[in-house]
């Protein structure tokens, strides 16, 4: 399902800063470029020319200013070391050290998913130069032959046309144009979405035509990497423990694809860091929120080319409805924004979790998995390419000492030399039980398993994705291993995701996610009544009013008797109704409110649900 919201754009923000040796462009389909070519291309101004620049050494602000005026101007940012330039007449670049110039080939501008068989008229998202006037655009696409679709929630300098490959190839001709790439079904049919405006920088628009935004975190190649997260703020709409746990899901999803380790640590400003906030306006990296609609989060890609400390820092706007698993759905959001964090633009395949714009997700797909491992190397068995042979560096661990063997008095055979110092033990998280995805017509259920590498004592914490946590206990059972159980996870009709997260004293953080389907099921004489909330239809949300009101069912075959409510503030009462009831006058205090709802039968058994609120 995508994410019903109208009007919304996440925008992966990129501050370009400093210089770091010679750099590639990062092209979609341009493979290496030569010579210097100022010739002009086809447009419908006969002065007007955009010509891809590449320097030796990444651009700075000020020196891509020093270029501007007098008829010329950059129009979008290539990284690392490249640049549009809209030229009227002559290019003037002085004494820029100029590896290579030219127009884009109009192959260069068709995504590799156009064509290869695709007959007939299909959807197709047009971006063009930042400098073109909406009327030339407007001409253009009707001269081409393609109709021009409206979609409110377009961003950027993005356009929606239909129409057959041949008349693309004819469009991507012209020099205003930037790039072209598939639109999905929900942009052509009307659907509200959610668009990325993709990379806003101090040296111009990363606009559609880039696959990647530097090396990555590993450098040049397919290598490893371990990063840290750490939290500068929460969101006041959730419990912490429901946030940390869909933020994590989302790191636990491309780590199970490529050799990136995120630990959790505790200095969001500390280097190799992804600082995570939620903020309201100016909240300090001189990109401001804008409340409620539009801008939901921004993203700063990895050092290169940003510089530490905001390298990779993830930043949510507060003023957003944020909630798990429908509307603005954190998990999904994180890991797209994660995504650029990683060191990637945009894919052109709709449906793809970094499609510009996206759905509610659940995991990454294959052209997700294929773009990540191409920056770095890839987990075995994650079900992409294999990443090519390197030498993977781990984190530098303090060494070891080995005791000094003592001079034997005689000749001896050789002694074992001194051991090689050793990194930490991986912390990894088993599930006993159960073991898997289940079914189940309990609203409740116990888990267990083994948690090992562990320092000091394990804690343990369990959320679902409809707002439900708690915590475990653990037990050791051996050097660095413990048992740990979780006595009761509370469940609600329909499908429910449980993860298990385990933090050790060095605030490393592993996690596991089963899916419980809770299946309706005849009653049963000897079973608890079941309780079910419908209205609002999640256990956890937002409310600015001093009191809420409740609807949901209950059951039992031996019938119910009543259901009552108690809040954390210590107000309790009485539902009207039994089997269908409503709970009117909900006292709330600013803040969170812990409602718990509970169903009786007439023969006694009792059933709890848990309800959070923030009242703001």
């Amino acid at each position: 399902m995508k994410i019903q919201v109208v009007g919304l754009v996440v925008t992966g923000l990129l501050l370009a800063g400093g210089a770091w040796g010679q750099g590639t462009l990062g092209l979609k389909r341009g493979g290496e470029r030569r010579g210097i070519s100022w010739a002009k291309p086809k447009s419908r101004q006969a002065l007007r020319a955009h010509y891809l620049v590449e320097l030796r050494n990444p651009p700075t602000p000020e020196l891509l200013r020093s270029i501007e005026g007098n008829g010329q101007r950059v129009v979008s940012y290539v990284p690392v070391n490249g640049f549009i330039l809209a030229v009227e007449g002559e290019p003037r670049l002085g004494d820029l050290d100029v590896v290579s110039a030219g127009p884009l080939d109009p192959a260069d501008k068709l995504s590799r998913e156009i064509g290869g068989g695709r007959a007939g008229r299909r959807g197709y998202v047009v971006e063009f130069h930042g400098d073109i006037p909406w009327e030339e655009r407007r001409a253009l696409i009707a001269e081409s032959g393609l109709e021009l679709r409206d979609h409110p929630d377009l961003v950027g300098d993005q356009m929606l046309v239909r129409g057959t490959v041949a008349q693309l190839e004819a469009l991507a001709t012209w020099d205003e144009v930037a790039y072209v790439f598939p639109a999905s079904n929900e942009l052509m049919n009307g659907s509200p979405l959610i668009g990325c405006a993709g990379a806003s920088t101090t040296v111009g628009q990363v606009g559609a035509l880039v696959q990647t935004i530097g090396e990555g975190w590993d450098g040049p190649g397919r290598g490893r990497a371990t990063l840290q997260f750490a939290y500068r703020t929460l969101s006041q709409k959730m419990t912490a423990q429901t946030q940390q746990a869909e933020v994590f899901r989302a790191l636990r999803e491309w780590s199970r694809v490529i050799q990136v380790d995120f630990v959790e640590g505790s200095d969001p400003a500390a280097p190799r860091t992804i600082g995570i906030l939620w903020g309201r306006g100016s909240h300090g990296d001189g990109f401001a929120f804008d409340g409620p609609g539009r801008v939901l989060a921004h993203t700063f890609y990895p050092a290169p080319p940003n510089p530490e400390p905001i390298a990779g820092d993830l930043h949510f706007d507060e003023d957003e409805n944020w909630q798990v698993g429908r509307d603005i759905d954190v998990y999904s959001v994180a890991l797209h924004e994660l995504g650029h964090a990683l060191g990637l633009g945009h894919s052109d395949v709709p449906g793809s979790v970094m499609y510009a714009y996206y759905r509610r997700a659940e995991q990454l797909t294959t052209e997700d998995i294929t773009a990540a491992q191409g920056l770095y190397a890839g987990r075995e068995g994650a079900g992409a390419p294999p990443a090519a042979p390197t030498t993977p560096t781990t984190p530098p661990a303090t060494p070891t000492p080995t005791p000094t063997p003592n001079p034997p008095a005689a000749p001896t055979p050789p002694t074992t030399p001194p051991t090689t110092p050793t990194t930490p033990a991986v912390l990894a998280v088993e599930l006993l039980a159960p073991t898997g995805n289940v079914q189940t017509t309990a609203m409740s259920m116990p888990m267990s398993g083994r948690a090992t590498g562990v320092s000091g004592t394990p804690v343990v914490r369990w959320v679902t994705d409809k707002g439900m946590w708690g915590e475990g206990t653990a037990t050791a059972s051996g050097t660095g291993t413990f048992a740990w159980s979780v006595a009761t996870v509370r469940l609600v009709p329909g499908m429910n995701t449980v993860t298990v997260l385990i933090s050790d004293a060095t605030r490393r953080t592993v996690g596991r996610s089963i899916q419980v389907q809770v299946a309706a099921t005849t009653a049963d004489p000897a079973a608890a009544p079941r309780l079910t909330l419908t209205n609002p239809a999640s256990y956890s949300f937002v409310w600015p009013s001093a009191s809420v009101t409740l609807r949901g069912t209950a059951s039992s075959a031996a019938g119910i008797s009543r259901v009552t409510w108690r809040v954390s503030n210590g107000t309790t009462g009485i539902a009207t109704g039994t089997t269908t009831w409503t709970m009117t006058g909900v006292r709330l205090i600013p803040g969170f409110n812990t409602i718990t709802l509970v169903a009786r039968d007439i023969q006694g058994r009792e059933t709890e649900q848990v309800v959070t609120v923030f009242r703001y």
